[in-house]
Order: structure tokens, then sequence, then C-alpha cells
């Protein structure tokens, strides 16, 4: 699946942002207020007319992403050090009526946070005290008045520009973050008078060192990140679309910086702009270890079509173990034949082969084996599904009567199960092991916790060259 225009993180890092609320609460006759910048609300556990001092004060401490309850969180208050229960739970003693006292909450991969207790008189509900995920995300922002590759923690703090922009990028402008959260891949125009776009690698983990790595004249579509290998497509502009090497598929090991050609389109004997058969790629469709893409034929006359097929390529990201899987004849009555990608579970992909006016041909590709498909397969497959940096996991939408429900299913897209029904939003990508990114609106972006309460945490608003 070809991701979102924008993007993320550092290795081995989560990341993201969190608004607090306010609140109160009565002990003996007394009002307990504890402020996180704002303040928030801790809860009697007993309000009888007693003496209130040293009388045990609950607080809970939770993610603010998924909501469920830190056990093992820190509590500092004063000398003393409690810690938070299997329910995210501690007893803190309440000051006397006269004074105010900071608490420390802390969790490991959270931000932490500093809380006032005050003494006040007035009977308020129960809060809970929300802790931020620890981390940063990278998208793109053009609130100084050029479009940046922006980074911010997770609360929103610590917001900077890591490359600024020249004031010559455009709406082909995108950003594209690996599944470790270590590069991000820009697509944009930086040099004036250019002309055309070129492709950036940002390693996050080396000072956001840019580099450019592919400065064809040509338009970009970034396909997805194999790991650290990056998959694209281009058209160039400085080619005629009836000459050879029009459109080319490429990956680019962002480790080395090296681009490996994958394939290029091919032109019948003596083409030229008015008297051509030229091939054209769809796809690729990237799997857990290899990618696949069709090579298809058009002509300005059908007779170039003869002895053209259709012909099905898996190859490995590092241009290895290419092999022709299939190839189906093309009528010599059809201009325009064409493929089309679904899912299948088992970590297989389902084509759809158009070789003629009439005819169509359903195949199934797994583990290396193109076998023949029957049309309702097709019918009933998933478009697509993004698959988690461990590929232990897969992630889909799936429309339920106007709104989207949220699937996951193991490495092989099987086993799905819902985890939310939400409306108005799409699936960018994963975020780690246990969050997805969606983006609402093309300018918003949420994180949602597969083992959460299913509700979506807004993060920020982003800029999309594109919408």
């Amino acid at each position: 699946m070809s991701r979102a225009a924008f993007h993320l993180p550092a290795r081995n890092r989560r990341r993201w942002l969190v608004g607090l609320g306010i609140g109160v609460a009565v002990i003996g006759g007394a009002l307990l207020v504890i402020r996180l910048h704002h303040s928030i609300t801790i809860p009697a556990t007993d309000q009888r007319p007693t003496s209130a001092a040293g009388r045990p004060v609950p607080v809970k401490v939770v993610d603010a992403v998924s909501g469920r309850p830190l056990a093992n969180a820190t509590v500092a208050v004063g000398n003393a050090t409690l810690t938070t229960d299997s329910n995210g739970q501690v007893a803190l003693k309440r000051p006397t009526a006269t004074t105010m006292q900071d608490a420390t909450v802390n969790a490991a991969g959270h931000v932490r946070r500093t809380i006032t207790i005050t003494a006040s008189e007035q009977l308020v509900p129960a809060s809970t005290v929300a802790l931020t995920p620890a981390g940063t995300i990278y998208f793109l922002s053009n609130a100084s008045g050029t479009i940046d590759v922006v980074a911010s923690n997770l609360d929103g703090t610590g917001r900077s520009v890591i490359v600024a922009g020249t004031g010559n990028e455009g709406p082909s402008t995108r950003l594209l973050t690996s599944p470790d959260l270590r590069y991000l891949a820009l697509v944009t125009r930086r040099g004036a008078g250019t002309g055309s776009d070129s492709l950036y690698l940002i390693d996050t983990a080396n000072e956001n060192k840019l580099l450019q790595v592919d400065g064809t004249t040509a338009n970009y579509f970034l396909t997805g990140w194999m790991g650290d290998r990056l998959v694209y497509t281009l058209s160039r502009t400085d080619v005629q679309y009836w000459q050879r090497g029009a459109t080319a598929i490429k990956v680019v090991d962002a480790q080395s910086g090296t681009v490996v050609p994958i394939d290029q389109s091919a032109t019948t004997p003596n083409a030229n702009q008015f008297d051509y058969g030229v091939s054209r790629f769809d796809g690729p469709y990237l799997l857990k270890d290899e990618l696949v893409y069709g090579t298809t034929w058009s002509a300005t006359y059908q007779p170039y079509l003869a002895g053209q097929s259709i012909t099905v390529t898996a190859v490995k990201p590092d241009g290895t173990s290419r092999k022709v899987l299939e190839q189906f004849p093309i009528a010599t009555t059809n201009r325009y034949p064409f493929i089309s990608y679904k899912l299948s579970g088992g970590g297989a992909i389902l084509l759809k082969l158009q070789t003629s006016a009439i005819d169509t041909v359903y195949a199934s590709y797994r583990n290396g084996v193109l076998n023949a498909a029957a049309k309702a397969d097709f019918d009933a497959a998933k478009t697509s599904y993004t698959l988690s940096p461990s590929t232990n996991s897969t992630a889909w939408l799936e429309d339920r009567d106007g709104s989207s429900a949220v699937m996951i299913g193991d490495g092989d897209g099987l086993n799905g199960k819902t985890i939310g029904t939400l409306k108005d939003y799409s699936l960018v990508s994963w975020y780690g092991d246990n969050d997805l990114m969606l983006s609402k609106a093309n300018s918003e972006l949420y994180l949602l916790s597969i083992n959460g309460l299913g509700t979506p945490w807004k993060v920020t608003a982003y800029y999309s060259p594109g919408k």
C-alpha cells in the first residue's frame, strides 16, 4: 500500500500528544486540586467529616493513548516514592489543609509529569493522571510559509524544524517514514529553477542528515518501505512516454544510499510519438520479503500488441531472485490491457488480468507460485492491508454501513478481529507494533492503540501539499 505524506520518528521509540483535564476533590470537607500544567482532580476515598490530615488520596495513572492503566508507575511525594498497582492506582498521603505538595509521576516509556496537591474546601469528581508516551513524530508543516519537515514530542512540546523548506517546494512534496522510524523519505523540489523533484533520505539517528539519493528529472511515487529499503516508481519528464525507460521501478537501500534499478519500460522497434507500442507497470505490490508487479502494454494501433503478453514478475527488494511467474498473451483487439491486485489470506495476493476486451483471467500468488483463482475470490478479497514493523500483524479497514471497521489480523492477513469502528478516518500506517496512525480530512494525524479503548487520540494537524 502506498502510504501517506508525512511521517514519523526514531528507532525503538514511541511518540505523540495529549490534552489533560481540570478537576478537584474533597477530603473531609477540604478541597484537593492536582494540577498538571492546568489543574486536574484527585478523588476522596472517604468523605466523612473526620480529620483530613494524613488521609490517603487515590490517584490512577493511565496511558494517554490507549486509556489503559499503567502498573508499576511511580509517584514521588516528598521523601516517599509509591508504585501503582495492576489497576494503575496508588494512594497518596493527603497534605495538611494549609500546605501544597508536588508529586512526580513517572512510568517506563512515558513522559514524566509533575502534579501539585493543594488543600481546598469543595467536593469534586474523581480524576486520572494521563501520561503521554515518550517519543517524536515527523510531519510536513507550512506554518513558517515554506513546506518544512517538522519534529515534535508526542505531547506537542519541543517542536522543531529539522529540514527547512527553501520556498521551491510544490504540491508533489511527500514524506514517508521507514517501519523502524529511523529513515524519512522526502520527495520535494529544493533548488530554484530545477523544474523537477528529487528523492531525499533523512537519517533521524544521524543528526537528521539529508541525502539526495535520486535526482532523475521525473515525477516520483513512493510505494512503501520494506525494512530499510524504500520501493518507489518514477515517470521521467525528460524522456518521451513512448521511449524506453520513460517509467521505472527502483529500490533505495537507506543504510548505504545505493539505488537498485528493478525494471524500466520497453518499447516496440522504431517507435515514435505517432506509431508505438510501450510497456507500463501495474504495481508493485509489497509482500513480506518480495515485491510483485505486472507489466502490460499499450499501443497506437492494435497490431503492435502482436506477440506481447501481460507479465507477472516477483523479485526480492535487493533486486535478486527475479522470476517471471506467468505470461498471458494479449489479444491484438485490446489496446489497453491491465492488472488489478487484491489481498488474500495467508500472505497471498489475487490478480485480475484483462487480456482482451472480453477475456479476464484471475490468479492467486502465494509462496512463489501463481495459480488459477475464481472471480468470487477476487471480488471478496480485501483491497489492501498494512504490515506491522515486526511483520507479525496486519491492519486494514472494512466498510460497515458507511463507517470503517478497523481490523487487525496476523502477519498473513488472517484471523482478523475488529478493534473499533470509525467514520471519516483513513489508515496511514503502523506506529510501532501496538498503534496505528490514522488521518482525518487529510490534515490531522491520530493515533489508535490496537490494545486500547477504541478511541483515536489526536496528535497534531499537518500539511498535505496534494490535498
